[in-house]
Parts: structure tokens; C-alpha cells; sequence
């Protein structure tokens, strides 16, 4: 069966009820991909014969593949679940609270991550800092100083101070081959797993970059923007976001937060420096 070099792969998860699958296909309706691709659907937590027909007949507009899976594995899980079954070359990832902002947005993708130089792209990337992040809890609420640097080690152990770039994993795009390498052998059994997996040492943008491999973020224009461009490329935690091609939960979070909430988002995605809230 042929397929398209593209696949955009949607998590659709029974939980979060009807509401996100309408806005990511309102989206993905209303503006154009730019690009012939496949369609791949990852029902998520579904049991059999559960899915409403109200869902059934939203997915049923768009020609279309699916997989059945546990609701176990969080979102990383669920793709490599159907980076399994997939043949395409390149992958559109894309979670359930997504939402398209812009024209030509997977040609804008494509564009980019099919160049030899990029190992991925994203919709948004951060220098945020788990670790860095830790600094400030622990010394807020730990009073016992050995308490305080056995839990700083730890997460020391698994993440680098600030500034930390990597791409988060929404709205992203990468070669089924790197994926499928970058992720095997990963288990996903908690938050934190997700999070190393993410912008951890040993993460996925780390790992790229090791082999010396471009990271690049897409902006609505269509510009790639390299790291040390991030914070200024108008995408995620900054101004307006008006330079944002997909959003999610968290770039909904920032719009929607007032202007001190606004400046500490910022700061823990660009620094102290970042005035762009």
C-alpha cells in the first residue's frame, strides 16, 4: 500500500471527552496542510465498542488509520506505539489539546525537517531546566540541608542547568528511523520519565544535537529558528505568541495568564534576561 513521506499522527484520548478532538479538526480543517500527507489516528483508553458516535463520525470526515491502545504510557508511549505500525519517513506528532494557527502548516514542517542538516522541529522549544527549575523549591521548602542536596543531586543526575534548550514534544516532527532509535529501550511510568525523556541529559534534543543534528523550531511564517534564536522567535511564552503555528495546553496557559504570571512563565523558559512578556 503506498504511503505518503509525511504521516500527521493525532493522540485522541476517551478522558478528555469530545471537545479537544473538535478543535484540532476544526484546525486541521480550516487551514490547509500545504503538503499530501497520511492521517493516523491513536485512540487512546478506549474500551471495545466505547467509542462515542459523535467521535466516530468526527473522525470518519477524514480518510484515516487508527490503533487502539491503554491509556498507559503517556503521550511518548502512545507514539512509539504507532511509530511501530507506520512506514512513513517523516512523523507529525501531535497531542490531544493541539491546535493548527497557520496556512501550510505541515509544508512549513516538512521544509525544514527533510533538509539533511535538522534531526527535528517542533511548534515550540524552551531553555527551561528541571533542575534549575528544583533550585528554587528546595531551597523554598526544604529547611534540612542534607534533605535539600541529596534531592538536588538526583535531579541534577538527569537534567542540566539552565539554560537547557530542547524542543518539546508537541506538535513535532522527525524521522520515523530517528525515532524509533532515539526511543528504544524507554519506558514511560511516571511524569518525571516524560520529562527526562524531553529535556533530560540523556533526552531526545540531546541526543540530536550529539549528532550534531539541527533543532529546529518552526514559527507560523515559516522560518526556522535555531536555539540561541528561541527567545525571540515569537512562539512560545513570549509577547503575544502572534509567531506560534500550534498550540496546546500549555501556550493556552501563557495567553490566558495575567502579566505577573506572564513574566514568571517567561523567565523560566528564556531566563531573567527575557523581555518578551
Amino acid at each position: 500500500m503506498h504511503c505518503n513521506d509525511i504521516c500527521v499522527v493525532h493522540l485522541v484520548r476517551a478522558c478528555n471527552g469530545i471537545e479537544p478532538l473538535k478543535r484540532f479538526l476544526t484546525s486541521y480543517k480550516y487551514y490547509s496542510a500545504g503538503l499530501e500527507h497520511d492521517l493516523f489516528f491513536i485512540l487512546k483508553g478506549f474500551g471495545e465498542n466505547e467509542i462515542l458516535p459523535d467521535i466516530e463520525a468526527l473522525l470518519n470526515q477524514y480518510e484515516h488509520q487508527r490503533i487502539n491502545i491503554p491509556d498507559e504510557g503517556y503521550d511518548i508511549g502512545s507514539y512509539m506505539a504507532a511509530a511501530q505500525l507506520l512506514e512513513n519517513k517523516f512523523l507529525c506528532f501531535f497531542n490531544s489539546f493541539s491546535e493548527i494557527l497557520g496556512d501550510s502548516w505541515l509544508e512549513k514542517i516538512y521544509r525544514h525537517v527533510s533538509t539533511k542538516e535538522c534531526g527535528m522541529v517542533s511548534a515550540t522549544g524552551s531553555w527551561e531546566s528541571q533542575y534549575t527549575n528544583s533550585q528554587i523549591v528546595t531551597h523554598r521548602f526544604f529547611s534540612h540541608y542534607l534533605t535539600e542536596r541529596l534531592f538536588a543531586f538526583k535531579i541534577k543526575r538527569n537534567f542540566l542547568p539552565f539554560p537547557n534548550p530542547h524542543l518539546r514534544t508537541n506538535g513535532f516532527c522527525i524521522s520515523r528511523e530517528l525515532f524509533l532509535d532515539f526511543t528504544r529501550g524507554y519506558t514511560f511510568k511516571n511524569k518525571n520519565d516524560t520529562l527526562i525523556f524531553e529535556s533530560g541529559r540523556e533526552g531526545i534534543s540531546r541526543k540530536i544535537a550529539s549528532r550534531g543534528l539541527q533543532l529546529i523550531v518552526v514559527g507560523r511564517n515559516g522560518r526556522g529558528f535555531l536555539p540561541n534564536e528561541w527567545s525571540t522567535s515569537g512562539t512560545f511564552r513570549q509577547g503575544g505568541q502572534e509567531n506560534l503555528l500550534v498550540a496546546d495546553n500549555q501556550t493556552r496557559q501563557f495567553t490566558n495568564a495575567d502579566n505577573s504570571k506572564r513574566i514568571v512563565l517567561s523567565r523560566l523558559a528564556w531566563g531573567k534576561k527575557s523581555n518578551n512578556h
